[in-house]
Parts: C-alpha cells; sequence; structure tokens
C-alpha cells in the first residue's frame, strides 16, 4: 500500500504531467501564505525539481505582531529552500474599504488583489504558471457556497485555469495535514480561519461537520457529481453555440441575434448564450451570477425594449434584434472600450491601438503574444480604481490630485486595464503625468518570424 508520502508525490507529479511543458518549463510561482497547504505544496514542488518562485501577499487585515511573525516564517521558510520570495501588499484597511465601496465583500476583494498580485508577478518573472494550494475541501466548499447561493454554475474550482493551476485540488486536509507531519514540516496558521465573520469560515466549521455527519462519504460523491456536471454543460454549451446564432460586431463591441432565433431555444439555454457573451465581453467568468439574475428574463417574444440589466450588462431589443452590450454608457462622462488589433480608439487626449509596427509619434506599452488571450480595455476611471505604482498600491483619484488635474476632467482620463486591474493611467491630456503599473514590462519593439507580436500603443492628440 502506497505511503501518504508517496501518494501525494505521485499526484503532483501525475498533475505537472498534464500541463503544458512549454509553459511549464518557464518556471512556476508558487502562491505561498506558509499555512498547511501552501507549505506543502512548496514542498513538493522543490522535491521535484520544478524551477520555481513564491510570491506572498499581505493583506493588512491582522494585527501587526501575527502578520509580522507569519512573514518571518514564510521568509523562514523560502530562505531554507533556497526559493526566490516576492511579497505584495495592500495598504492598512484598503481591503475593507474598496470591498464596500464596491459591494463585493472583504473576502472577495482580497482575492481580487491576491490574484491581480500573483498574475503580475508572473508576467513581470517570465514564469508559465501560478500554482496555488486549493484542496479538495476548498473544492467541495465552493461547491457548496455557490449552490446555496443560486449559482447556475455550481462547480467547484476548476485545475487549470488561464495561467492558474492548482495541483492539490484532489488531495483533501486530512491526507495534506498527514503529509506534513511525515515530513515534519513548519507551517503557519491563520487565526482568521477560525473566524465566524467569513463565509466561507462558517461554512467550513459551522454547515459542513453537520452534513458529513450524516453523509461521511460527502466529499468524495460532490467531487463526482462536479465532474459528471461538467460533462453535461460541455454538451450545454456545444448545443447553445449550435442553435443560437450570436453575432459578434467589433465596430460596436456588443453581440446581436435574431429575436426569433432566441426565443425559439428553451429558457435555459437562452440564459447560458448570455452568459457566454457576457464572458467573452468582460474576458472573465461569470459562473457565480446568480439564477434570481434572470427572473425577470421574458419567455415569449414581448413588446419589452429592455430585457435585462445588470452586473455590467444591457439586453436590449432593436427591431428584429436583440443585442447584448456592456452598461457602461450611462452618461457622457463614462466610457470603455476594446481594444481590436488596427483600430485606433481615442479618449481623453491619448490614442490607443493594437499594431504589429510602430509609427511616428506612437510608444509601445506591452508587447502581446499568440499566448495572450485576454482582451484589454480603455476606459474612464472608476470609484476604487487603483494601481501599482513604487513599493505601494495608489487610488486613482489621488494620482490625478497630486498631478494638479483639473477636477472637472478627472472622470474624462483614460485608464488601461485587462478587466481584473489597472495597467495604466494616462493624464497628458488633462495636464497630468502618465504612469503604468510597476509590474508591467514596457514593450521593445522587436521582429520575429517565429510569433505574432502585437504591441499596445498610444500617443496623445
Amino acid at each position: 500500500m502506497m505511503s501518504i508520502d508517496e501518494k501525494l508525490n505521485e499526484h503532483y507529479l501525475t498533475f505537472i504531467h498534464k500541463l503544458d511543458k512549454d509553459v511549464l518549463s518557464k518556471g512556476v510561482v508558487i502562491a505561498f501564505s506558509g499555512g498547511p497547504d501552501s507549505r506543502a505544496l512548496l514542498d513538493l514542488a522543490c522535491r521535484n525539481g520544478t524551477n520555481i518562485q513564491a510570491y506572498y501577499f499581505i493583506h493588512n487585515l491582522r494585527n501587526a505582531r501575527e502578520q509580522q511573525a507569519e512573514l518571518d516564517l514564510v521568509s523562514s521558510i523560502c530562505g531554507s529552500c533556497k526559493v526566490p520570495l516576492e511579497t505584495g501588499f495592500a495598504e492598512p484597511g484598503e481591503i475593507i474599504r474598496q470591498g464596500k465601496l464596491r459591494g463585493i465583500g472583504t473576502e472577495a476583494y482580497a482575492r481580487e488583489l491576491r490574484y491581480d498580485g500573483l498574475e503580475k508577478f508572473r508576467q513581470s518573472s517570465g514564469c508559465g504558471y501560478v500554482f496555488t494550494a486549493h484542496t479538495m475541501d476548498d473544492d467541495v466548499e465552493t461547491m457548496l457556497m455557490r449552490f446555496l447561493s443560486g449559482s447556475i454554475r455550481a462547480q467547484g474550482i476548476p485545475p487549470v485555469r488561464g495561467s492558474f493551476a492548482r495541483p492539490l485540488i484532489g488531495i483533501s486536509k486530512e491526507e495534506l495535514l498527514a503529509y506534513l507531519a511525515i515530513r515534519d514540516l513548519k507551517y503557519s496558521l491563520d487565526l482568521s480561519n477560525a473566524s465566524p465573520v467569513y463565509l466561507r469560515n462558517r461554512v467550513r466549521l459551522e454547515i459542513l461537520p453537520v452534513i458529513r455527519k450524516v453523509f461521511p462519504s460527502f466529499n468524495t460523491s460532490a467531487v463526482k457529481m462536479k465532474t459528471l456536471n461538467r460533462s453535461g454543460q460541455e454538451f450545454v454549451d456545444f448545443a447553445v453555440h449550435a442553435l443560437l446564432p450570436w453575432r459578434y460586431k467589433d465596430s460596436r463591441h456588443e453581440w446581436e441575434i435574431p429575436v426569433k432565433d432566441f426565443f425559439d431555444v428553451p429558457r435555459y439555454g437562452r440564459i447560458m448564450s448570455i452568459l457566454h457573451c457576457m464572458n467573452s465581453l468582460f474576458c472573465g467568468s461569470f459562473e457565480r451570477v446568480p439564477m434570481s439574475f434572470f427572473n425577470d428574463l421574458p419567455d415569449e417574444i414581448c413588446g419589452q425594449q429592455v430585457l435585462l440589466k445588470g452586473h455590467g450588462i444591457v439586453l436590449e431589443r432593436r427591431k428584429d434584434k436583440l443585442v447584448l452590450r456592456m452598461d457602461s454608457f450611462d452618461s457622457q462622462a463614462e466610457y470603455v472600450y476594446i481594444l481590436s488589433e488596427g483600430r485606433a480608439v481615442t479618449a481623453g487626449g491619448v490614442e490607443f491601438i493594437l499594431a504589429e509596427n510602430a509609427a511616428d509619434g506612437w510608444q509601445p506599452i506591452l508587447r502581446m503574444t499568440n499566448g495572450m488571450e485576454k482582451k484589454l480595455f480603455v476606459r474612464s476611471p472608476r470609484p476604487g480604481d487603483s494601481i501599482v505604482s513604487g513599493n505601494f498600491r495608489k487610488q486613482i483619484k489621488k494620482l490625478l490630485a497630486e498631478w494638479n488635474v483639473p477636477v472637472h476632467a478627472r472622470t474624462t482620463v483614460p485608464v488601461l486595464t485587462d478587466g481584473n486591474s489597472i495597467l495604466g493611467v494616462f493624464a497628458q491630456g488633462a495636464g497630468g503625468k502618465n504612469q503604468l503599473c510597476n509590474n508591467l514590462i514596457k514593450a521593445t519593439m522587436v521582429s520575429s518570424k517565429d510569433d505574432h507580436n502585437v504591441y499596445v500603443m498610444y500617443r496623445g492628440v
């Protein structure tokens, strides 16, 4: 019988062998908190010769003494393992303040900042993947939370999504703790994980123990159901694409479909098709949109002009067509544009373009290759926007004030974003300065026959 040490090591090797070898060869960033999960992941990566770097994020949500003790341990572990360590952090009070302002809560905003920092560090370090230490228990908790909150796809955590991979997703917390004990590995315990303030903690500490008492094999059954649901969803996605002929209008950045074709498909198919369009517009995942959002969606053709509005989109009728667009044009001050190759966009006295070659006056910002699939947006500033500047995160409204940008012009200053984080602020057209995210590597114009290089460039107008 295989020991727990051998089992986890084999599981890790099997997982990484399924990843893209060319991407993996560039190296891996380990999301390292010093806790038991990421400690086991770091050990497995070191044992198996993976080219790794570690990233630790300081949320500034705990008392200074506890936070410093954890940072000291993280630094010590990385030092003993000879793993380079990078740290990122939020300003004190920023996560709570911005979570409330944006209406997404402390947990969600903390996760957003952490993942933003991880992805930026992956890009700047040249690594191919970010490994996070999610376990089977985390997966089951996520499925249960999404199911109980009415999410459309209560499918848990994907093993791989984009540049993020989760090698421990099939390992239970019990197995992981046994591995740490056998390997005699030290780790830290975040006391906030026992606080009932956070929803995930309440699910883990209050709801799941009751379920497991009645259904001892709940974890295994939930994972099996997840696999089955994903297979079924693949068929649904295929059918939706085949039966609902949505067409993307690049010039207007919106999707359209004949009204009759839309209502000829059962309701669930119509909802899934809307989600696909939303994912395309925002380059994100809308699996957490609650089913209640679609309660007002009509079941048959009607004279209603706006059929759906919320979560950043509007579904409206225009004669014999239905159009799904971003809900970003509520006032003259607000705007958002998707950058597309060869088409210039002008905002706030600055012009942006995606192109292969730079003409006179154009300044390259970022080189995009075939592997970069995310869309980029130029939009107006929003409450809570911030950018990594120097060694700290700074709110854009503070930057604009420091640059003495007139108050009436601040809503017109363009920002460049990938949908998750701010890559640059361009206030030169309003009498201010330009600021790129400090983790964004400045583009250098190169010529390569082996790759299709497209550059994000800007110039004043």
